[in-house]
């Protein structure tokens, strides 16, 4: 490719990405003052898997939630699912436990009396992923399938119960015994008297770790908050040893914001320096439609790399349509 041509594809990087973002912003896909987060609950959500992903963490939290001491590490196979394409919906850690249950550990910021619809999406498709062969559904053996348990951990408010139970039969608009689905809800917003973070000694530790950061997130905003958080933990020893051993990748992994002035600016000294000021000349006329794929590709790519998400849902954030999807993915 000629010099001439890059200035174009390099100029409708900053072009698209400048269109895109404003798009995403009017639409309220992204919400922009001064900072743009994915949304609040975000770097919770991901320290949160993050440790909880890991056999005896996950361990250790379903026998607090389940209040079934006797189930050990080697009894468990954890099996969560990275996502599922409709709404970006993920379940945060979900254990097979042999012969018995299906655990889903969701993990809330925010209270919400949905959980049982949205526990019942999981589950349908966890069974899907159990199951290989699919004309198996249609033959008269009958599947046996593990029996499913539900727990939600809610680190919102900290005037909300202990320990509540949601019945997804409360949202019919008639009463039926077809199908129900209770879910229980463990407040674990940071006390030292929850009994749940007595029971677990990894979860009250998270919940420490998440009330010192919003403590000091005013004050100090959200990355010297986590920073400071992070090292008030380690002196008092909580967490301490995990900490240590992720330090650089706890913070990339919870730090999810970028400054809406520094994203942009980035977007415009690349563009700059790689000749956007001769490309907009000629690219309006010779670039827009390999331009505008660049452009596209290079918002992805953006997404990705700040706010640590995968390639689809990067393409579902900036609205890419669905059978766009598969083409661009092979092009990144």
């Amino acid at each position: 490719m000629n010099s001439a041509g890059a200035e174009i594809d390099d100029a409708f990087v900053y072009y698209t990405n400048t269109f895109i973002y404003d798009i995403l912003r009017q639409k309220r896909c992204l919400v922009v003052e001064r900072r743009l987060p994915i949304a609040n609950r975000e770097y919770k959500d991901s320290f949160f898997r993050f440790i909880f992903n890991r056999p005896p963490a996950a361990c250790s939290l379903y026998r607090a939630a389940s209040q079934n001491p006797t189930v050990t590490e080697r009894d468990i196979q954890i099996n969560t699912l990275d996502s599922i394409l409709m709404d970006r919906i993920k379940n945060d850690v979900s254990l097979l436990v042999p012969g018995h249950y299906v655990v889903l550990l969701g993990h809330q910021s925010t209270w919400s009396l949905n959980l049982p619809l949205r526990c019942l999406w999981y589950i349908s498709e966890l069974y899907r992923h159990m199951i290989p062969n699919k004309k198996a559904m249609y033959r008269t053996k009958l599947i046996q399938i593990p029996a499913p348990q539900f727990y939600v951990f809610y680190i919102g408010s900290p005037k909300e119960p202990d320990k509540s139970m949601l019945r997804l039969s409360d949202a019919f608009l008639e009463p039926s015994d077809c199908l129900d689905l209770s879910v229980t809800v463990y407040n674990i917003a940071y006390s030292p008297h929850r009994p749940i973070l007595r029971q677990c000694p990894l979860l009250h530790d998270y919940s420490f770790f998440v009330h010192q950061v919003e403590a000091q997130r005013k004050t100090h905003g959200l990355d010297k908050a986590i920073r400071k958080a992070m090292d008030d933990c380690a002196e008092k020893g909580i967490l301490s040893e995990f900490i240590s051993a992720h330090y650089e990748e706890v913070h990339d992994m919870v730090t999810l914001w970028y400054d809406e002035n520094e994203a942009r600016e980035y977007w415009r000294e690349e563009a700059f320096e790689d000749g956007m000021e001769k490309g907009m000349e000629k690219g309006m006329e010779k670039g827009m439609e390999k331009g505008m794929e660049k452009g596209i590709l290079k918002s992805i790519q953006n997404l990705m790399r700040s706010m640590h998400l995968t390639p689809i849902e990067a393409m579902n954030a900036l609205m890419i349509p669905p059978e766009q999807q598969k083409e661009l993915k092979q092009l990144l």
